[in-house]
């Protein structure tokens, strides 16, 4: 008997009754594949159409594992990717995961002046020269309110409700 149903939350897969339980054969993409999925038998062997959940990008089946060279970007970069023969390098057109901003390759690693901001901040960046000084447009990632800048660190006054309080919240100088 074949019915379709809610598999995993959020996912509409076809599903066999044995009799003593549910078997699937994905009709879009088994959960650890996100592509073409071959039934052997005792297990799920995939040929991703679009990219192996690691590579998100074009995949070659070796015949006993997956090499990717991706036609986006490596999951671990999300930009320009070089493919060296024997791991990938990347120079971002966009910006290196750990920046999400204008990135400057130097030769040797990543260096950035985010021109939206830093992951660690979401607000203002300002560059030093040796570190990013954040006085969030915002709401600093660690409040989500109203923040003040003391001149050495933040303090928030929560215009909605302090992250750790969810309530109404009274901010108390000391």
């Amino acid at each position: 008997m074949m019915v379709t149903v809610n598999y995993h939350p959020g996912k509409v897969r076809e599903v066999e009754w044995t009799g003593t339980t549910y078997r699937s054969r994905p009709t879009v993409a088994h959960d650890d594949f996100r592509g073409e999925v071959e039934w052997t038998g005792t297990t799920y062997r995939s040929r991703p159409t679009v990219a192996h959940d690691d590579f998100r990008g074009e995949v070659e089946w070796t015949g006993t594992t997956y090499r990717s060279r991706p036609t986006v970007a490596h999951d671990d970069f999300r930009g320009e990717v070089k493919w060296t023969g024997t791991t990938y390098r990347s120079r971002p057109t966009v910006a290196h995961d750990d920046f999400r901003g204008e990135v400057e390759w130097t030769g040797t690693t990543y260096r950035s002046r985010p021109t939206v901001a830093h992951d660690d901040f979401r607000g203002e960046v300002e560059w030093t020269g040796t570190t990013y000084r954040s006085r969030p447009t915002v709401a600093h990632d660690d409040f989500r309110g109203e923040v003040e800048w003391t001149g050495t660190t933040y303090r928030s006054r929560p215009t909605v409700a302090h992250d750790d309080f969810r309530g109404k919240t009274h901010f108390i100088d000391v």
